[in-house]
């Protein structure tokens, strides 16, 4: 186990149990906790946490749009609503990964096993080519 690990098991362990009002910051948290953020990783912790942010207000923006026309929207228009959405997400997920890959790269050995562990257990959609929602 690297260092982090009994304390991050700790926190973490906390922040499944206590899940606050803003669902989106208890995402990240626990995501953080999994991770094992050590205190000289929180900089790039904080490039990583502000680009899923961003992204995910994109979403929301496009998402809200899409349901408020969604009973007078024709089928094209349906489909076009779908492609902004996909390419918002493809958008955030490519400028998600340099600045993860830069957290990762600081990361010891069984840190980075660890955070391997998180994305495979995150969510299955990432295996089946889907967008991943971590």
């Amino acid at each position: 186990m690297f260092a982090a690990d009994s304390a991050s098991a700790s926190i973490a362990a906390r922040s499944v149990s206590l899940r606050p009002a803003d669902p989106e910051q208890w995402h990240m948290q626990s995501l953080h906790d999994r991770l094992g953020i050590t205190p000289t990783q929180e900089h790039l912790w904080a490039a990583v946490a502000e680009l899923v942010r961003r992204n995910d207000e994109a979403i929301d923006t496009i998402s809200r749009e899409r349901l408020d026309s969604a009973s007078t929207m024709t089928a094209v228009e349906e489909l076009r609503s779908f492609v902004s959405i996909t390419a918002t997400r493809a958008a955030g997920t490519r400028a998600f990964l340099p600045a993860f890959a830069a957290l990762y790269a600081a990361m010891p050995a069984e840190q980075q096993a660890n955070a391997d562990r998180v994305f495979r257990k995150a969510d299955p959609k990432l295996h089946a080519g889907t967008t991943p929602s971590l």
